[in-house]
């Protein structure tokens, strides 16, 4: 609309101007002193127009900007052989939760704590795992890392949570119905949801959720930085 009024103003405009609009009575010519102001007025209802237009977009891409940014984004990681270097569960399977010791050493990253809190700084993500072993396990090695700050936007899901037992590969044999879980409840759409994992099976039928797959054996620097581009870091 904005576009049409101001080329139709400044049609007017030039025909004011150029004194192409005449008002004539007898004998006796009408002063062109009111089509003069006539031509200011337009002039000025033009460039007020003009940045009206000129404001609403700058508007309206600062509000796309800030929806675009307010999407809350989920990076699943799975366990173990991925988040962690070694199979956890394998190797303590069913060994109590306090004589199972884990450090940042464990982990696929360098500096795990550095990373992953950094990570979470950001209002808009969430951190997720998704494994068939055990959620104690995971909670232990996550607290090692995680600071409590930011310990509530980080999820685990584990076969317990879809009517499964922990340790045991559920039927279907994949973690699609964790991950639908997790993007529940972070409030990611699946577009805005990435997830890491050591098996080619599961990443293949994590695909038909219309999420985003990629191979980490284990979750590494290169893998953070691929996350890092996802969720639109420079």
């Amino acid at each position: 609309m904005l576009p049409l009024m101001r080329t139709f103003i400044a049609l007017v405009l030039s025909m004011l101007l150029t004194g192409h609009v005449r008002c004539d009575t007898g004998s006796t010519k009408l002063s062109e002193k009111p089509f003069i102001l006539a031509g200011v007025g337009l002039l000025t209802l033009a460039t007020v127009a003009t940045v009206a237009g000129l404001a609403y977009r700058y508007a309206k891409k600062i509000e796309d900007k800030k929806a675009q940014s307010s999407e809350k984004h989920v990076i699943v990681i799975d366990f173990d052989r991925c988040l962690m270097k070694e199979h956890m569960y394998s190797k303590y399977k069913h060994t109590p939760t306090d004589e199972i010791a884990i450090s940042e050493k464990d982990f696929g990253l360098d500096s795990p704590k550095t990373a992953l809190n950094a990570l979470l700084s950001d209002q808009a993500n969430y951190l997720a795992i998704a494994s068939f072993g055990r959620a104690d396990i995971i909670n232990k090695a996550l607290d090692q890392v995680i600071e409590k700050k930011h310990r509530d936007k980080v999820i685990v899901k584990t076969p317990k949570d879809i009517g499964g037992q922990d340790g045991v590969v559920p039927d279907p044999p994949n973690k699609n119905a964790m991950i639908v879980q997790i993007m529940k409840a972070s409030g990611a759409k699946p577009e805005n949801t990435i997830f890491f994992d050591d098996t080619d099976s599961n990443l293949t039928d994590a695909k038909a959720l219309g999420i985003i797959t990629k191979k980490a054996a284990p979750f590494n620097e290169g893998s953070l930085q691929v996350v890092n581009q996802f969720i639109g870091k420079k």
